[in-house]
């Protein structure tokens, strides 16, 4: 089963990267080599990207450290991940629209147009 999924894998990687040297000869001169990489060439649906920031946030914390911490305290140990949820959403909702009005991709990209000279 495992060696399956390994060829899976390796098979859809393969196929993804055929596809995506097949657009970018298409498109070339409308998207950035940058907007390729950080922005999947800004044609990632949305709940995509939600997905992509849900599973960057969960890890071994989440399934061992927090589920240990919770049956040590109790509960309120939950309320981290709420206002966690909440955060990232109000965060998105705030600085998403300065993003895209500045055409940035990257957080180092927006430090580099603030602070050279």
């Amino acid at each position: 089963v495992m060696v399956v999924l390994l060829g899976l894998t390796v098979a859809k990687g393969i196929w993804a990267s055929w596809e995506a040297n097949r657009r970018s000869r298409n498109n070339a001169a409308t998207v950035s080599e940058s907007d390729n990489f950080f922005l999947a060439g800004r044609e990632m649906p949305f709940w995509a990207v939600g997905l992509s920031i849900f599973a960057s946030n969960i890890g071994t914390e989440h399934f061992v450290g927090l589920a240990g911490a919770a049956a040590a305290s109790g509960m309120p140990v939950s309320i981290y991940e709420w206002s966690a949820g909440l955060l990232i959403f109000f965060l998105g909702w705030g600085l998403a629209p300065m993003y895209l009005a500045l055409g940035l991709t990257t957080m180092p990209e927006w430090f580099e147009r603030r602070f050279n000279p």
